[in-house]
């Protein structure tokens, strides 16, 4: 399901009008009606792609973030006629090796093992937008780092022109600590050992949380995302969605990027959680 922007019915904006990064509303507008929502849901579409498909692009990316035991676990999965009509199809050599008698697949480099899954997952229909998720998700946005919890995960905040983006894994995954003795964190990727981590960093700066925040990976992934912490940096990346709704940041106690600013403006925003299969610099 994506969401659409709803407009109260007294504002004068035409049809199929959606805010950009920054829009506000003209303050001599009518009050919305009390509990107006900004955001509704839309039955979803066949195919959430406008514009090709960034990821399935055959050209050299410089990884940031690399999740080879994802990789690796969506590879092995995949039947082995598949992966070999892939492969021929990308023109990777897969290699196969006899061991006592019985043939036996050579692992690929992680590339070349990423490129068969995401065609898999491509030709399956199973990678969506930032704005429309399916099982996994893809987008080119600038996102803002941060490492925290002694150092142990990894998350980036972004947005789109309506929802806000949270990705979160180990830091072990990211290209820069390849050869540093670093343990992989994998809760760090699932939806209750990130909720349990952005809720260690986050809590001693909110003052009020009731039970429903404190429960909500997406209210802890709206504020981590919606944080100031330093330039934004064009990224792309595909990843596994793990959590999705609607959260607020109209919170005045607290300070917020200037670019998500506007999205006080909204009782609530759609935001949507993952855990990034790959993230690399935009070329």
């Amino acid at each position: 399901m994506s969401f659409r922007f709803n407009p109260p019915p007294n504002w004068p904006t035409p049809p199929g009008f959606v805010p950009e990064i920054g829009w506000r509303p003209d303050p001599k507008w009518p009050r919305p009606p009390d509990g107006w929502q900004f955001w509704v849901r839309d039955p979803p579409s066949r195919h959430p792609w406008g514009a090709p498909k960034f990821y399935l692009e055959k050209r050299v990316r410089y990884f940031q973030y690399l999740s080879r035991s994802k990789v690796k676990m969506l590879y092995e999965q995949i039947d082995r006629r598949i992966r070999d009509r892939i492969a021929v199809s990308l023109k990777i050599n897969l290699q196969v090796i006899e061991v006592e008698g019985r043939q036996r697949d050579v692992e690929t480099n992680d590339s070349d093992m990423l490129k068969i899954v995401l065609s898999h997952l491509d030709e399956n229909d199973s990678i969506g937008t930032v704005d429309e998720p399916r099982a996994f998700f893809a987008g080119q946005l600038p996102l803002s780092w941060a490492s925290w919890s002694a150092d142990r995960f990894v998350y980036l905040g972004g947005r789109t022109s309506r929802t806000i983006l949270g990705l979160g894994g180990s830091v072990h995954h990211l290209t820069s600590r390849l050869n540093t003795a670093i343990p992989p964190v994998t809760e760090a990727s699932s939806e209750p050992g990130l909720e349990n981590h952005l809720r260690e960093v986050l809590s001693q700066d909110v003052t009020e949380v009731d039970d429903n925040y404190s429960n909500d990976i997406v209210q802890w992934a709206s504020r981590a995302s919606a944080l100031h912490r330093g330039h934004p940096t064009p990224m792309e990346f595909v990843a596994r969605l793990l959590a999705r709704g609607e959260a607020s940041i109209r919170e005045e106690n607290w300070a917020v990027r200037s670019d998500f600013e506007d999205l006080r403006n909204f009782m609530s925003v759609p935001i949507v959680v993952g855990s990034p299969l790959y993230i690399a610099d935009v070329n």
